[in-house]
């Protein structure tokens, strides 16, 4: 191995799921990694060009999502020439009725790396998991690799959001696949 690290907390995915899970621990005192394959954070939402931030909303005007999802939505907006309708948080108008927005992908991922970035979470791009460690039934580490070459990252706690179950997989779990996914 070319380099050992060690965090409370890995979470392998930098996308909204694997974003909100790494603030979550961070802001819990955990120190934290965020594995990423791709050269930019944030998924689907911003190299994928998903430009619509989900609603936040049961479908009828009533606001169920709070908390990180709330916060990331705002994120969204912050260098976004889009706004929030005005009946966010209030009365569900017919011109707009559900609780979403659309966003700047590039300004999305400008702003969650703020975020991270305050919350104190490493974050490591370009970095591709590439086995697993176990033992009695649980990851104790990970190995990946970049340009810096190769190394384990070990953890006490390891949160899959790759949206492949890169982790999952490596260490022999259960794993549903069909054809084109």
């Amino acid at each position: 191995m070319d380099f050992t690290k060690n965090y409370d907390v890995v979470v392998a995915g930098s996308g909204v799921a694997g974003i909100a899970a790494a603030l979550a621990a961070a802001r819990r005192g955990k120190s934290v990694a965020l594995i990423e394959k791709q050269s930019l954070i944030g998924g689907l939402a911003t190299s994928g060009l998903v430009y619509v931030y989900l609603p936040l909303c049961d479908g009828k005007g009533k606001q169920i999502l709070f908390g990180i999802p709330e916060e990331l939505l705002k994120l969204s907006l912050r260098y976004s020439p889009f706004d929030l309708s005005d009946a966010w948080g209030g009365e569900v108008g017919a011109g707009f009725p559900r609780y979403m927005c659309h966003f700047s992908p590039a300004g999305f991922t400008i702003a969650l790396d703020g975020a991270l970035r305050d919350a104190g979470v490493e974050v490591w791009l370009d970095t591709l998991v590439c086995a697993t460690q176990t033992h009695d039934g649980r990851v104790t580490a990970i190995e990946v690799e970049n340009v810096s070459g190769r190394g384990r990252i070990g953890a006490s706690c390891f949160v899959d959001a790759t949206g492949d179950a890169a982790i999952v997989r490596r260490a022999g779990g259960e794993v549903v696949t069909c054809e084109n996914y």
